[in-house]
């Protein structure tokens, strides 16, 4: 019987079996029994989503794509700019746009303003939803305070505006001054009513743009789509984008098309519609792992696919381990999640990309969800008993972290 640890260090994880992945952590020794037996290694998907985007008005039509060496910032950047009539841009300091990012701003089909940071900076974007002009903003989010009651007011104004998207790039200052990413100040959004959905890569931050600013348009709510403002956000890599006449065909198609009923469904069929169009199948709870798992990680953020390969790793081991990836954290669907969780598991680590001083006096938004989970008919009547939850956190918020 063996032991293997993960330690994150300056955002890479190294195993005691030699084997290096991306920043990753497994908040539980995992006992490998039966490491020799690798016939079990199998990674599945969550049963939740056997679906298949149905017949709609986008399946006959075709959506050309191009690949684009651009980072997570300038992929939201380019699918708002073409999908929304205005583009409101408050950057936290006055630095000069990369070229690539000029061009984006100058092919864009929306009227791009760069504004200053102050309180009642969100009046630009209440004027232009109130003449009914579709709108997106994107923020940094240490000035979300400030964003604090217009974003209120919009979410509970949403259903009789034009549709809005935030787009929060998520990061905090590091007590040696370096920046990191901290989903912290999204707490304060916590009953305001908005939508959260999380971009995990460049590319899922080009893709759930999309999905975000079309379910603003069908649900008539206020979308939050946050990332991760210290990485993602910087990252340069190839991303496969929609051209610039795919992205405005799709805002024409969706503008008149509304939709009723369950949030987080409708937000999960947005994703499966959208499949056609983005070639990639996207879920609101995505499970990875073994279908009996009994250790499981329910992580929001980048660290997802970096636990996704450990778990890979275990399972070559024998491990019963999984991976739940939240990419929807508020508002919650216990149905959705039930289906996504496999019902052997016996402990829970909820990782959350916060400060630990955070979770001192509140549990985290994601512990606070599976609690309820766990206590709700949804999970009892299946299990006679909840298994363990486990709080932890990463992203270096104060120090790198290491996980036993």
């Amino acid at each position: 019987m063996s032991t293997t640890s993960y330690q994150i260090e300056d955002g890479f994880v190294s195993t005691s079996a030699g084997t290096s992945v991306l920043k990753a952590a497994l908040a539980v020794d995992v006992l490998d029994e039966s490491a020799s037996d690798t016939s079990t290694a199998s990674l599945v998907h969550t049963p939740l989503h056997k679906l298949r985007a149905g017949r709609s008005e986008l399946s006959g039509r075709v959506f050309p794509r191009a690949d684009r060496f651009c980072s997570g910032a300038d992929a939201v950047l380019h699918v708002a700019g073409h999908v929304s009539s205005n583009v409101f841009e408050y950057p936290l300091l006055p630095t000069a746009d990369s070229a690539q990012t000029q061009e984006t701003k100058r092919n864009a089909r929306a009227r791009v303003v760069s504004l200053e940071i102050r309180p009642g900076a969100a009046d630009a974007v209440r004027g232009a939803l109130a003449v009914g002009a579709s709108s997106a903003a994107l923020i940094p989010s240490q000035t979300l305070p400030m964003f604090l009651p217009s974003l209120f007011q919009l979410a509970q104004n949403a259903a009789t505006s034009a549709p809005a998207v935030f787009h929060v790039a998520c990061e905090a200052i590091r007590r040696d001054m370096a920046v990191a990413s901290s989903y912290e100040p999204l707490y304060a959004l916590q009953h305001s009513g908005a939508l959260l959905l999380n971009s995990a890569s460049p590319q899922e931050c080009h893709d759930l743009a999309v999905v975000a600013h079309v379910a603003a348009q069908r649900l008539h709510k206020l979308l939050v789509h946050f990332y991760d403002g210290a990485r993602v956000a910087r990252e340069l890599a190839k991303v496969e984008t929609l051209t610039e006449e795919s992205l405005e065909t799709l805002a024409a198609i969706h503008s008149t098309a509304p939709q009723t009923g369950d949030v987080v469904e409708q937000v999960q069929s947005v994703m499966d519609e959208l499949f056609h169009v983005l070639q990639r199948q996207y879920r609101v709870y995505e499970y990875f792992g073994a279908e009996d798992a009994e250790y499981v990680v329910v992580v929001v953020g980048e660290a997802a696919a970096a636990l996704k390969q450990a778990a890979a790793y275990e399972q070559m081991l024998g491990a019963k381990v999984g991976v739940v990836q939240v990419r929807l954290l508020l508002p919650w669907s216990h149905k959705l999640f039930a289906l996504a969780l496999p019902a052997s598991v016996k402990r829970v680590v909820a990782l959350e990309n916060v400060a630990p001083s955070a979770l001192t006096f509140q549990r985290g938004l994601l512990t606070q969800n599976l609690q309820v989970f766990f206590q709700s008919t949804y999970w009892q009547p299946v299990v006679e008993s909840a298994p363990v939850v486990v709080t932890g956190v990463y992203g270096g918020v104060f120090r790198n972290s290491t996980f036993s």
